[in-house]
Order: structure tokens, then sequence, then C-alpha cells
């Protein structure tokens, strides 16, 4: 459909891999354009709702991008890639967690560190991003999926005062 004979894409990439990892790398550029869209300059804990959100949405308008993401994370990834490629936004949230905590918006719970706080928010949201794509419909009265003021109250936990 593509009108090119199937083999005239090895003119752009040497072999199967290297089309996979081109589709991976896309994948985790869309995601960190994404979260980098969140104004740096907002307060801490305003900032760390809106990365979620955005990876939210992320996944929610990307779900093949978003397949990609989670197929790449669960392989060894080829020799030369970078392994830290498409964790931008874990460092975001783990860098205002620190802002944070030195400002005094949040604070670290039983010693937890800015990374550990990361970590908790980042998984949240991450399992609700992909129950979105779950049909939750039979379980209506026992699941109430309102992600968005989960994470706020989440995060509200978080604050210092």
């Amino acid at each position: 459909r593509a009108d090119f004979s199937p083999s005239a894409i090895y003119t752009y990439f040497t072999n199967r891999d290297a089309i996979i990892l081109s589709l991976m790398e896309d994948s985790f550029r869309r995601l960190d354009a994404y979260v980098r869209r969140v104004p740096q300059d907002s307060p801490p804990d305003q900032r760390v709702i809106e990365f979620c959100l955005a990876y939210m949405d992320f996944g929610r308008e990307n779900p093949a991008d978003l397949r990609s993401i989670l197929t790449a994370n669960s392989l060894d990834l080829p020799e030369g890639v970078d392994p830290s490629l498409g964790l931008e936004a874990a460092r975001l949230i783990r860098e205002t967690f620190r802002e944070g905590i030195e400002q005094g918006v949040f604070r670290a719970p039983d010693g937890l560190s800015a990374a550990d706080m990361a970590y908790q928010i980042w998984a949240l949201v991450h399992g609700m991003t992909v129950l979105e794509g779950i049909d939750l419909s039979l379980v209506e009265g026992e699941i109430c999926a309102n992600p968005q003021r989960i994470i706020k109250t989440f995060v509200e936990g978080m604050r210092a005062n």
C-alpha cells in the first residue's frame, strides 16, 4: 500500500532490529516531548501533578507508542542503545521532588529520598495509564476511575504542610 517494495526499507535501515530500535526511539522522544511541555517555573507540587497528567495524556493519545515503550523496557535493548532513553519523565519528576524537598514544599516521609518519592508516583501513574486501556464498566460500582483527583490527593499527602 505504501507503493514501494518491502526491501526498499533496508535502504534506510541495516536490519529488522534497526527498524524496531528507530520506532522505539521515536516513541521515547514523543513521551519526552509530552513531559517537557510542563512549565518548569510552576511550583513543584503543581509540576509533579502536571508531569503525571502529561504521561497519562501521552498513553491515551499514543497507545501504540505506549506499547512500544512497555515492550522496549521489558526486553534487552540492542547493543549501543542508551539505557536511559525515554526516562526523561522519571528524571524530571525526581528533580522536581528534590527541589520541592529543598524548598519545604514536600516532606520526605520515613526518610524516603526524592528518587523514592518519584518511584511511588511513577508506579501509581503508570498503573493508572495502563488501566485506562481496560474496560472497567463491569466493576464500575467497585472502582471509581478519577486519575486527576487521585494524583492530586497523592501529591497533597506528600506536602510538608
